[in-house]
């Protein structure tokens, strides 16, 4: 005869207390009944394993010896705490005995006669919960440290909207930690960069990117930033770095006008070297010839037309050697060339 044949024949009683035999050792949580002086009235199959017993063997044996390995009930004790006052307990308890977290709680169990006879003792394992608790501290607690470390500005995002950020990002920007929580990145970044940062974002692409960002009072500056994906409570989400580029921007855009400068001035002292000597011959040639053809003749007037002209080459190579800066106008075709003019103002 089976098992579930047998409960079927016998009475109604015993064959509910069978019934809840079998509920009572299929729980995983470690269930038993302890009486006022902490001795074991019944335990189910996963208590009695947890204690390296039997059923059989820990009825009657004090709680704390089987479950703790100690002499005497722990202070933490919630059946104890329920001895005192006859109330409910609950509280989360490390068991070096056990070596795991226990969630334990404790419900007043009376006689008929309404006395207080000892309590219903159940604690559920919840160590893996605790272990995932721990690890999602130490990643919070190293992702402040390093985010509030660093002269970057952080950020984690989760569907393009901010979960966390440091308070350098908040001084980057001018929001307050509240203010950023749950913005959507991209009303950080000007209108004409959200394209592209939507394509990166749908295709998961991370790594270095360029971007112009603006800030709450309405500046726009430049940034780099550096985003990867990380765990955050047990998720994925996107860590980005942020670094304002408008020093290192303005410090290329000097380095290039030097550079375009320092061309310039070669440029110009090339020109006027090649330049003063055929102007240093036509003034040479020019005389001879207004003394061939003398002061009242079409000849000289000519001359003396282009001795003008040559003076007015004179001034613009006097002019090149005094560039002092890096100054453009437009010019035809849409253009732009040296303006001699401004970037050598006249000397008196």
């Amino acid at each position: 005869m089976n098992e579930a044949a047998s409960i079927k024949n016998q009475r109604p009683k015993d064959r509910f207390a069978s019934l809840w035999q079998q509920a009572y050792d299929a729980s995983p949580d470690l269930i038993s009944l302890i009486d006022t002086n902490h001795r074991i009235i019944s335990v189910n199959k996963a208590m009695a394993d947890a204690m390296r017993s039997s059923p059989a063997q820990a009825h009657g044996q004090y709680c704390y010896k089987l479950l703790h390995g100690i002499d005497h009930p722990p202070l933490a004790c919630p059946h104890r705490s329920l001895m005192e006052d006859g109330r409910e307990h609950r509280s989360e308890i490390y068991d070096e005995h056990l070596n795991m977290w226990l969630l334990v709680s404790v419900t007043p169990l009376y006689s008929e006669s309404n006395q207080l006879i000892g309590s219903i003792h159940i604690a559920r394992d919840i160590t893996d919960q605790k272990k995932v608790e721990q690890a999602l501290r130490e990643s919070e607690e190293r992702f402040r440290h390093l985010s509030e470390a660093t002269i970057e500005g952080v950020l984690l995002s989760e569907d393009s909207r901010i979960v966390a950020a440091n308070q350098v990002l908040c001084e980057m920007l001018g929001y307050s930690m509240e203010d950023l929580r749950g913005i959507n990145v991209l009303k950080l970044i000007i209108p004409q960069d959200r394209t592209r940062l939507i394509n990166y974002i749908r295709n998961k692409r991370t790594g270095i990117h360029e971007f112009r960002c603006v800030r709450k009072d309405g500046t726009v500056f430049p940034i780099e930033a550096h985003s990867r994906a990380v765990t955050y409570k047990n998720g994925m989400v996107y860590q980005t770095a942020i670094r304002d580029l408008t020093e290192q921007k303005r410090i290329e855009e000097e380095r290039a006008t030097h550079e375009r400068m320092q061309g310039v001035l070669e440029m110009a002292g090339a020109v006027c070297h090649e330049i003063n000597q055929p102007l240093m011959a036509l003034h040479g040639y020019m005389d001879i010839a207004n003394m061939k053809a003398g002061e009242k003749s079409t000849l000289s007037a000519h001359l003396g037309k282009m001795r003008h002209q040559v003076k007015r080459i004179e001034l613009l190579t006097r002019k090149l050697m005094r560039i002092a800066k890096y100054e453009t106008k437009p010019y035809a075709g849409g253009e732009r060339i040296i303006d001699i003019d401004q970037a050598a103002p006249d000397k008196h």
